[in-house]
């Protein structure tokens, strides 16, 4: 789903620390599909790793935690924890609160339910 640049204005866009578009940003991330899916399981478990999200959508968990990396760079989701079980490190990650409240995430979720 791609949002006009104009319709991204009016859905409240603004700069962040890096003089990036938040809403350009946001709409880039989601509009790949795994990464939609990605972000919407995190936001109805409230958290997930990407070895989680990799069995849930019956993915690969090298593309999973690939689009989890750019999710968190994009600043929507965020590393809650981490942790050692057995040799592997668990990454888990949760939306970040003001990303859910940003209308052009509530544009995308409304969307894709």
């Amino acid at each position: 789903m791609r949002i006009r640049r104009s319709r991204l204005a009016e859905l409240g866009a603004v700069a962040d620390k890096e003089g990036r578009d938040v809403a350009h940003q946001y709409e880039q991330s989601l509009s790949h599909p795994l990464r939609l899916s990605i972000f919407r399981l995190a936001v109805r478990r409230g958290q997930t790793s990407p070895a989680r999200a990799s069995r849930a959508l019956d993915e690969k968990l090298k593309r999973v935690a690939y689009h989890t990396k750019v999710l968190n760079e994009a600043g929507l989701l965020t590393l809650a924890t981490t942790r050692k079980i057995s040799n592997t490190i668990v990454h888990v990650y949760a939306p970040v609160p003001a990303a859910l409240e940003h209308p052009v995430v509530k544009d995308f979720l409304r969307k894709s339910d």
